[in-house]
């Protein structure tokens, strides 16, 4: 199996084992040391690099990514909390030869002959960086979850089975007012089942918080 991306990996051990850095008290994050309410965060982007179990040679090799999430935030040092995912692996071509009307065989065209993709549900930890002034701060974030993986063609199932889907991802968080942040992240997921197999994801998350 390729080797996965260690960045989201060392930024979270980063995180973890630097002390907690003197920052700006904002408004919203007063008593946000006790648990409370949860922040929901709605998440889009792209799949990408599938493996070749999950996306066959002549494919698209990824297509859109969305979930969610509610998390429950501690310490104003970490997140944690459940989530969810849908992923498009992308569809694999074939080009079709044939005599179409002529003596000698010519090309037809492109067919989509078969499209894949995954979804699934399960737990989610954060752990964010200290703040800075105006940029916001870094984070790291990991989710294991129950995951289902699919292959259709033409809206008829030809494959579906479980999996396990562990991600890892790094990113970059920035708050606008009390309520809204949005955020930046990238990383690997490998989903194992009969076959271990892997894709990487870009998405821009949008969080509200109490």
């Amino acid at each position: 199996m390729p080797r996965q991306p260690l960045a989201p990996l060392v930024l979270l051990l980063t995180i973890l084992a630097a002390p907690p850095a003197p920052a700006e008290v904002l408004p919203s994050q007063v008593g946000r040391s006790q648990i409370g309410h949860p922040e929901l965060t709605l998440l889009t982007g792209g799949a990408f690099s599938p493996s070749d179990g999950l996306a066959r040679s002549g494919g698209s090799g990824g297509g859109l990514m969305m979930g969610g999430a509610a998390l429950w935030g501690w310490n104003d040092r970490f997140r944690f909390g459940v989530t969810g995912f849908g992923a498009d692996f992308g569809s694999r071509i074939q080009s079709v030869r044939g005599l179409g009307g002529s003596e000698t065989p010519q090309d037809l065209g492109d067919i989509e002959t078969e499209h894949r993709g995954a979804w699934g549900v399960g737990w989610r930890i954060d752990a964010m960086g200290p703040h800075t002034r105006r940029w916001g701060r870094p984070f790291a974030t990991a989710t294991y979850q129950a995951a289902r993986f699919g292959a259709d063609r033409q809206g008829r199932s030809l494959e579906t089975r479980s999996a396990l889907a562990a991600s890892l991802a790094a990113g970059w968080e920035r708050a606008f007012g009390a309520h809204i942040e949005l955020a930046l992240a990238a990383g690997p997921t490998i989903l194992t089942a009969d076959e271990t197999e892997r894709f990487t994801s870009a998405h821009l998350e949008w969080r509200w918080r109490p």
